[in-house]
Formats: C-alpha cells, sequence, structure tokens
C-alpha cells in the first residue's frame, strides 16, 4: 500500500524549502510526491512534511535519516501510520454533519464526525472550523 512509501518528517527548520527537501531526499530513491505542511493562516512551515517515495524500498532506507541533523535541527522521520481518522480544516461555521456526510460520501462510510471547538481560559466551544472525520476504514480514510 501507499502508507509503506509515506514518510512523515518533523522537527524542520523554519527556512526549508521544498526543493532543499527534494533535493536531500532523492538520495534515497525517486520521490512521487513532498508536501511540507503548512499553518492556513499566514502559509508559513509547521516544521513537518509528508514525503512519498515510489517504491516501500527507497522509504525505509530514508528511515535512516531520523534522528540525522538537516539545517541545523535534528529530524524525526517514521512511516506513515495508517488511520480511520482525516481531519478537515477551514470549514465554515454553516457547515451541518449531515452537509459533510453527503460531500464525503463518494470517500467511503462514515463512524462519526467530531466537532472541533477551540478552548479558552474564560470559556469552550467556540467554532475553530476543524472537523476530525472517523471512517470506517483506513482506506476510506485516505480517499478523504
Amino acid at each position: 500500500g501507499e502508507l509503506v512509501r509515506k514518510l512523515y518528517l518533523r522537527n524542520l527548520h523554519v527556512d526549508v524549502t521544498e526543493d532543499m527537501l527534494r533535493d536531500w531526499l532523492t538520495y534515497y530513491g525517486e520521490i512521487e510526491s513532498l508536501q511540507l505542511l503548512r499553518k492556513e493562516t499566514d502559509g508559513s512551515t509547521m516544521g513537518s512534511a509528508i514525503v512519498t517515495y515510489a517504491n516501500r524500498s527507497s522509504a525505509i532506507k530514508a528511515l535512516k535519516l531520523h534522528g540525522h541533523r538537516f539545517r541545523n535541527k535534528i529530524m524525526t522521520v517514521q512511516m506513515m501510520k495508517p488511520t480511520k481518522t482525516a481531519f478537515f480544516f477551514g470549514l465554515s461555521e454553516h457547515v451541518s454533519e449531515d452537509r459533510l456526510t453527503k460531500f464525503l460520501k463518494p470517500c467511503g462510510d462514515i463512524m462519526h464526525i467530531q466537532w472541533v471547538r477551540e478552548r479558552t481560559h474564560k470559556h469552550s466551544g467556540n467554532w475553530s472550523g476543524i472537523a476530525a472525520v472517523e471512517f470506517v476504514s483506513t482506506d476510506d480514510a485516505l480517499r478523504a
């Protein structure tokens, strides 16, 4: 499956670009896709990336980078773990559970939707625009 070719990199320097990562990581094999994770608010990097190699053996070789220094920071490198949950960000407060379920129906069957609420020291329950959707299978969650 795709997950055995997919790595999650954390603790990257904020100045790291996708091109820099791609140049460095292609040493271990052909990269099918690379995504530097960014904050929705301002587009700045979150210090994490998801890399999908063309084959499993390349991804396994690249696991050797765990604990190595890149751009003066020690990286965490691990295989992506299968999950039945997909997170959705930037949702309008007008999106209902029924509407979200209908929108995601082509991906697969949904077991549960959990709306994530912001918490402050005074009260909780402010709209965050985030939903955690648990699907019946990991394949359904990956399609989402």
